[in-house]
């Protein structure tokens, strides 16, 4: 069995979506502050990176109400159609349509890179 896989972060776009969703889900300018030092200081200690994701996700994105969700969903992904590689996207197209099995994994939740993956191609597994 053939396997392609991709890392979203890095591979496919070329910054880090969980930072620029966490700054998009933030409404003040201390709020954005707040999460650039907590990507810090994941980077800093040996603190795990889905503790981190969970604290950002506490703080900014909890608070929500749907509306506001979608709101923040469409701008990121917006920003990511902008930031995305395009020889990688067209690698990954070219991947799952020849058949091989197609893997796309991240640390970031699947709840906002899923569909941004699937408006690229519907033939991949998502692992976030």
């Amino acid at each position: 069995m053939r396997v392609a896989i991709f890392d979203f972060d890095g591979t496919l776009v070329s910054r880090d979506s969980f930072r620029m969703f966490g700054h998009l889900a933030a409404e003040t300018w201390w709020d954005r502050l707040w999460v650039d030092l907590q990507s810090a200081r994941l980077k800093l200690t040996p603190e795990a990176n889905v503790t981190y994701k969970q604290r950002v996700l506490r703080s900014v994105w909890a608070p929500k109400v749907e509306a506001e969700r979608r709101t923040v969903i469409g701008q990121l992904r917006r920003r990511m159609f902008d930031l995305a590689y395009p020889t990688m996207v067209e690698a990954l197209a070219t991947h799952s349509q020849r058949g091989p099995r197609t893997l796309i994994v991240t640390a970031s939740p699947a709840f906002y890179v899923k569909p941004h993956v699937e408006s690229w191609t519907d033939a991949v597994e998502m692992h976030g």
